[in-house]
């Protein structure tokens, strides 16, 4: 990853002085005591002991409260399946709302409400979530269908049967945490990276040392601006306690994505953003592609048959094709082309099934808004 430059760290240090920012939160979404919120009465609700939940061949217990039949729905407290797929739970108290992520996947719902927000985006429900004896219930096919399971319903044994694409996976979370203080016991600021690891499922002869490179470079990347970011995280503290407003701590948040896993192959990429309260974060992607029987992590000249100046003119010229079909401007600056050259010194990549997708850094080609853009090559050209 790359490691924030003094111009930039200046730049979001400048924008963070000038915005303050209130937030609050509050866990446990499960036990929320929300008066109005009551079972609607116009709808038919029905409480079904018989119901069973099975995920990937585990039944879900429910002690407290059974699943229940709504509009020919079945509704299940929140807590139990999903905590089973290994998918994080964050409550909002104050909008009655609730988030579930894992990995890049995420679903926002709130309670009494119809729309369900998801990583591809908005699914309208039939049923609202709602609390009932003090249990948050949500339709079990919409959410757990939003992080790719797969449902299905036996209408004989009354059982609820979800496989989850993820539990076949030899690739699993990761984390780095950490919180650092100053001299008084305020949180400056806090670190929380994801990364991936492989499990006991993958059996190459390189998976250790995948796994250790793999950890050594995300505590590399969060180590080499760990004293910038004290640094101006003091700044701020400071600055709040002469001017008597609340400090709200930074961050550093990493995430993963994995595009190709296969008996040899593992590809990913990983987002490390730094929070100053500004605007809005800044993010830095890195890919990462490894050989699983050597450990060997890959680069371009491994991946591809071609001379290294083949490649960059493959690249050079797939990107200059996405520059001039944006003909109204609307991703690319208008003097991407004109810089190309210069931004494609820092081109980056990771693999999918058929292609390699290149990137560069945020803002080198397009507007903040447009995130990252990536550039799907076909691996049959680099043959």
């Amino acid at each position: 990853m790359k490691k924030l430059s003094a111009a930039a760290m200046s730049c979001i240090l400048a924008a963070s002085m000038s915005v303050s920012a209130l937030a609050a939160e509050e866990n446990g979404a499960e036990k929320a005591v929300v008066s109005t919120e009551k079972a609607t009465e116009e709808t038919q609700v029905k409480t079904d002991d018989s119901i069973k939940v099975v995920v990937d061949g585990k039944e879900i217990i429910f002690t407290d409260q059974a699943p229940i039949i709504k509009n020919d729905r079945t509704m299940i407290p929140l807590r139990g399946v999903l905590e089973t797929m290994g998918i994080d739970i964050v409550w909002n108290a104050e909008e009655q709302s609730i988030t579930a992520e894992r990995g890049d996947s995420y679903a926002l719902f709130k309670i009494g409400e119809t729309t369900l927000k998801t990583a591809e985006g908005e699914i309208t429900l039939d049923v609202a979530p709602e609390i009932i004896n003090d249990r948050t219930m949500i339709p079990l096919r919409a959410v757990t269908e939003s992080f790719g399971a797969e449902v299905t319903w036996d209408a004989d044994t009354k059982t609820v049967t979800i496989t989850d694409e993820i539990a076949n996976t030899m690739v699993e979370a990761a984390k780095l945490t950490n919180e650092v203080k100053a001299a008084d016991g305020t949180v400056l600021y806090t670190i929380d990276v994801k990364y991936p690891v492989l499990n006991d499922k993958c059996k190459a002869a390189g998976k250790k040392a995948v796994n250790e490179t793999i950890k050594k470079s995300i505590e590399e990347s969060v180590a080499a601006d760990s004293e910038e970011i004290k640094k101006a995280a003091e700044e701020l503290y400071n600055s709040a306690k002469e001017t008597e407003e609340k400090f709200m701590p930074l961050s550093v948040m990493g995430d993963y994505k994995v595009t190709l896993e296969n008996s040899g192959t593992l590809s990913f990429y990983v987002d490390l953003s730094y929070n100053f309260n500004g605007a809005h974060p800044m993010t830095y992607r890195n890919g990462y592609t490894y050989d699983l029987e050597s450990g060997k992590e890959l680069m371009l000249s491994d991946v591809t048959d071609v001379s290294e100046n083949k490649a960059m003119e493959i690249i050079k010229n797939a990107y200059t094709e996405a520059i001039k079909a944006d003909t109204e401007n609307k991703t690319f600056f208008t003097d991407a082309l004109k810089n190309l050259d210069e931004t494609l010194k820092t081109v980056d990549f990771y693999l999918e099934d058929k292609n390699i997708v290149f990137f560069t850094e945020l803002y080198s080609v397009a507007p903040y808004a447009a995130g990252f853009v990536n550039v799907p090559v076909s691996l049959e050209k680099f043959a």
